[in-house]
């Protein structure tokens, strides 16, 4: 048997990765511009968001969950989240690990481990202003539709 401890279990498991997620996504959804993405989001939206970002977490962290949710592309895809908004989420992270006291290797795994998806989550146009902007009446085909492709070849910046 490994002595190698898991992220998850060197976390301190589910209920520390929800109490972390949990205040990460409120002070977020505090904050001015990229608080915007929740506006609109309902009350049962936003904990099954929470839900699955814990059982994302875990799952890829070495816990027992199961995500049974999106790709990151698709969860994000037409979400309009731009450069600013993801330093908004590190200033976040920051301020969240300092809460909760996590110790510096922990929270520069789990600051690497996000960044890897940075270009699955960064740079989609909102579909909301794509149809807007194209005075269309179609939604169906999703920004496809319009032209778009995100993300397109190599990585979005």
């Amino acid at each position: 048997m490994s002595n190698i401890r898991t992220l998850y279990e060197r976390i301190g498991g589910y209920d520390a990765i929800y109490a972390f997620i949990e205040y990460a996504i409120a002070k977020l959804m505090a904050r001015e511009e990229v608080g915007k993405i929740w506006k609109h989001m309902s009350e049962d939206r936003v904990k099954a968001e929470l839900q699955s970002f814990c059982d994302f977490a875990s799952a890829h962290w070495g816990g027992p969950a199961v995500y049974q949710g999106r790709d990151m592309v698709s969860a994000h895809k037409g979400m309009g989240i731009t450069e600013s908004h993801w330093q908004e989420l590190m200033e976040v992270l920051e301020e969240s690990y300092a809460h909760f006291q996590v110790a510096p290797d922990i929270s520069a795994e789990v600051t690497r481990f996000i960044c890897a998806y940075k270009h699955q989550v960064v740079g989609s146009p909102s579909f909301r202003d794509v149809v807007r902007e194209a005075g269309g009446t179609k939604l169906a085909g999703g920004l496809a539709s319009y032209g778009v492709q995100w993300p397109g070849k190599g990585k979005p910046s």
